[in-house]
């Protein structure tokens, strides 16, 4: 599912699973009514696997489930197909708009940046050096208003991509002691927060042309004895970040755990130990 930048619309696809086609379609709804407001298809097999507004809202990246992952570009307001390409053969596990007309995908093993020209989608993989990489990659976004780029590695490395001359090169940073599964930009891109498998959340400021770690905080450290009470169950169970979301407005984190556990931190909350050095303030 994606969230069109005006909060009035969003997009989902399905699973061509127990039909009798192999074709599948992206409906875009209006959030109040539940009005289909349009359906995308006749271009994607079996699933879509991933579905990202531009920043305008003017154009989707939807990707499907096919052998090839193949990436397809709409222009939103017109329903259409504008342009589409085959990512390869590791599934797409993350999309993120740079501005109205690049964008990066990441699977396990490339991070591919695009540029739409028309009806071409141009691409290029970022340059991860000669030596091996451990791990995979997981997810990713841009920062800095689209100056460079976060990937995260089940590995635990984050990777700062920046555009040096026409070439996107990599600067590692030991993250997280587990996967990093989420990477998300906040506050226009100026700060960054990262999750990981061990239940770490990791801040990152800007620092003039370079984003940096400034402060991190373990999910288990905060008081939830009253969510398990009575099971049992893992009582102090590691909370393996899979999901983030922030509400700039209230200053608002939305955490959610592969343990069906969903944190909402507001400032320092009552029931946490969270400082507000820890917070985006």
């Amino acid at each position: 599912m994606a969230v069109h930048p005006n909060k009035k619309m969003v997009a989902t696809g399905c699973s061509s699973e127990g039909t009798d086609s192999k074709m599948v379609s992206v409906i875009i709804w209006d959030v109040e009514t539940q009005a289909v407001l349009a359906e995308l298809g006749g271009f994607h097999q079996n699933a879509i696997t991933g579905l990202e507004f531009s920043l305008d809202g003017n154009k989707l990246l939807t990707v499907g489930g096919d052998k090839y992952n193949s990436l397809a570009l709409y222009d939103s307001p017109n329903s259409c197909l504008q342009a589409a390409t085959r990512v390869g053969f590791d599934p797409v596990k993350a999309l993120s708009w740079r501005n109205d007309e690049e964008f990066m995908t990441v699977d396990s093993n490339n991070i591919r940046f695009y540029s739409a020209r028309g009806t071409n989608l141009v691409s290029q993989k970022g340059s991860t050096g000669v030596y091996p990489l451990a791990g995979f990659n997981v997810c990713g976004t841009f920062v800095m208003e689209g100056k460079m780029a976060m990937t995260g590695r089940s590995s635990g490395q984050i990777f700062v991509w920046t555009k040096r001359g026409k070439v996107w090169k990599k600067k590692s940073h030991q993250g997280h002691n587990g996967s990093v599964n989420q990477i998300i930009s906040i506050e226009n891109g100026k700060r960054a927060i990262s999750g990981c498998s061990s239940g770490y959340l990791k801040f990152w400021s800007t620092e003039g042309d370079e984003i940096k770690p400034h402060s991190s905080f373990l999910l288990n450290d905060i008081n939830t004895m009253s969510i398990y009470a009575g099971m049992n169950s893992l009582q102090d169970p590691i909370h393996n970040v899979c999901s983030l979301d922030y509400d700039m407005n209230n200053n608002t984190l939305l955490i959610a755990t592969k343990s069906s556990v969903i944190f909402e931190i507001v400032e320092a909350g009552k029931d946490s130990k969270l400082k507000d050095e820890d917070l985006l303030v």
